[in-house]
């Protein structure tokens, strides 16, 4: 889809291979734990700053390029009903893989997470006396030692009632479990879900 949207912005000799995703992704997932003030600085020749593994990996006009062009679905065919649809196929590919690669567990949680960020989109939430205040909220089944078995971000007032009668927080519950294999589980979450129709469509 990188190179789609590259063409339709009129860069018809761009090209993205899998090694360049994977490393312009995995110069993004250092950043988050090995921040520097611009991502530039991995290249500099600053002790302080300088990451030999990234410079090494590629020059930082072809991450930006890379950066600049990574899309993940098709501008001309997106659901405009979901604001989460430029996100949607990398979304549902990590949801596959967290439950194909689920450590099987009778026990589960539903809980809520937020994941900073102050730029602009209407899914972006305000959430006071919490430690991230702004970002996106997500929906998450989990187990109790921290494993993320699916997700689902949070897109605004109504986009989660998949189930009238249960409300917002009890159709987020049925929503996610629905995704697991059909068994038996002991499901825990707390008062934001918790209500009595849930309980009974959970007995």
């Amino acid at each position: 889809m990188s190179k789609l949207y590259a063409q339709q912005k009129g860069n018809e000799n761009f090209d993205m291979t899998p090694s360049d995703f994977k490393l312009c992704i995995g110069v993004i997932l250092l950043s988050g734990y090995n921040p520097v003030p611009q991502k530039r600085m991995y290249w500099e020749n600053s002790d302080d700053v300088r990451n030999d593994i990234v410079a090494s990996a590629f020059p930082y006009k072809r991450f930006e390029e890379l950066v600049k062009h990574i899309h993940l679905a098709d501008n001309t065919k997106l659901d405009h009903s979901d604001k989460m649809a430029k996100l949607r196929p990398l979304i549902d590919r990590l949801n596959v893989n967290f439950l194909k690669l689920w450590p099987a567990s009778q026990n589960v949680n539903v809980d809520e997470s937020m994941i900073s960020y102050y730029g602009r989109h209407s899914s972006k939430q305000f959430i006071q006396n919490k430690p991230i205040r702004y970002g996106y909220k997500v929906w998450c089944l989990n187990t109790p030692p921290g494993y993320l078995i699916q997700y689902n971000p949070y897109r605004g007032v109504g986009t989660d009632d998949i189930r009238p009668e249960l409300g917002m927080g009890g159709s987020v519950v049925v929503d996610l479990l629905c995704k697991l294999p059909a068994k038996c589980y002991n499901v825990y979450f707390d008062n934001l879900f918790t209500s009595l129709p849930l309980i009974e469509t959970l007995k």
